[in-house]
């Protein structure tokens, strides 16, 4: 009870000093508290701005089957907040391709439509000597692979393909002219726990048509 008192008399007698330290200490812990939370938001502030200027891809992916509207598909992602653009390709593999009608067995070459007026972003920095508006009927092939079969711009470029119903397997041929040549496309990958994929457009064996031409090919 002692030092309670010897306490409580202390107080008393130097209350003035008592108020002005404990003072003290407050606006010291008010100063250093509002100084990190300025740092915070400030440092807050700087990655938002630099993190708004780095664009963003998210794939999703249908598989064939049922049609659908394309048209309302592209509209309703791109009413999500934050979307800026929505690039719809469709993409087939072409098992025989070759400039004349002797096919050439196998190739794998990589069939994408595409929306001209929303090329998929791994596309549009590719040197293309066409443009993208790529009429009905024609198409864009990498030049490196058109060099291997031969074939500039303005040639025509047989693809084959082969469709499997009830055990027996159909093959149909379809005729395209060659109206630009594409370079390389740069490569893009998606790691997930140490496991990577390639990112699309990885074939070098790359043939280019409009969308709207893919149900006809």
């Amino acid at each position: 009870m002692s030092l309670w008192r010897y306490a409580a008399d202390s107080v008393r007698h130097n209350g003035r000093r008592t108020f002005s330290s404990i003072l003290g200490v407050l606006l010291a812990v008010t100063f250093v508290s509002g100084t990190l939370i300025a740092i915070d938001s400030s440092t807050r502030a700087t990655l938002d701005g630099m993190l708004a200027n780095i664009p963003g891809d998210l794939s999703l992916t249908r598989s064939t089957g049922s049609t659908f509207d394309v048209g309302a598909f592209r509209d309703n992602i791109a009413s999500l907040a934050g979307v800026q653009d929505v690039d719809l390709y469709r993409e087939q593999y072409i098992w025989g391709v070759t400039n004349n009608t002797s096919m050439r067995y196998p190739i794998y070459a990589d069939l994408v439509g595409i929306d001209p007026a929303h090329v998929p972003s791994p596309l549009r920095n590719v040197a293309n000597t066409g443009g993208w508006d790529v009429p009905n009927g024609s198409a864009l092939v990498s030049d490196a692979f058109a060099a291997s079969l031969g074939l500039h711009r303005g040639d025509s470029i047989f693809l084959q393909n082969q469709v499997y119903t009830m055990g027996n397997t159909t093959n149909y041929t379809v005729s395209l002219t060659i109206v630009g040549l594409l370079g390389a496309v740069p490569p893009t990958s998606s790691c997930t726990n140490g496991y990577c994929m390639p990112g699309p457009f990885y074939n070098p064996d790359l043939i280019v048509v409009r969308f709207e031409n893919m149900p006809w090919i």
